[in-house]
């Protein structure tokens, strides 16, 4: 990523922006959305990719190495590395909940209701259940758990939209 970054920067002075972005998503995404629902979890080498993330969207927008990268993903239309694992975690439990998935991932999710006899407010809002952990490295940074964390701090239209419409389909207008 290191070697992309400096690739870009060296590129930038000759190329448009739609080819800097051309590039960006050969070297980076392909990168970003391999198996990233696996690896994302890690804190460490997701902060690292994020770092190099921001440094490719300034390079590319010829702007200051301490900058503020926010509105530069909005108006280059790139999501941010974090974002796009949280889009994974989400995707991966509402296949679950839709019943997508192989049928050994069958019983890794549970609603937070399901252990007590009377209803619980947290029901209502699609809350799942986090398992206790002993470690961190293989508790709370694995992606059960962090996937868990995720779907229990969306809103719950968004909840709603990835349980009815898993794979939104494009249809064209008759």
């Amino acid at each position: 990523m290191n070697r992309a970054n400096a690739i870009l920067s060296k590129l930038r002075h000759y190329v448009n922006t739609q080819t800097l972005h051309s590039v960006y998503h050969s070297f980076f995404e392909s990168h970003f959305n391999y198996a990233n629902i696996v690896w994302g979890q890690s804190i460490d080498a997701t902060h690292r990719l994020f770092l190099l993330q921001k440094k490719a969207i300034r390079i590319i927008n010829f702007q200051h190495r301490i900058s503020h990268t926010s509105p530069l993903f909005h108006n280059s239309k790139i999501v941010k590395f974090y974002d796009k694992i949280s889009i994974e975690n989400c995707v991966f439990i509402s296949k679950f909940l839709n019943h997508v998935l192989p049928c050994s991932f069958q019983n890794w999710f549970t609603f937070s209701n399901s252990h007590h006899s009377h209803s619980l407010r947290s029901v209502s809002k699609g809350f799942l259940k986090v398992p206790t952990f002993k470690t961190k490295s293989h508790g709370r940074c694995s992606f059960k758990i962090s996937a868990i964390y995720t779907w229990n701090n969306i809103q719950k239209q968004l909840k709603d939209e990835l349980l009815f419409h898993p794979n939104p389909k494009k249809t064209s207008p008759t």
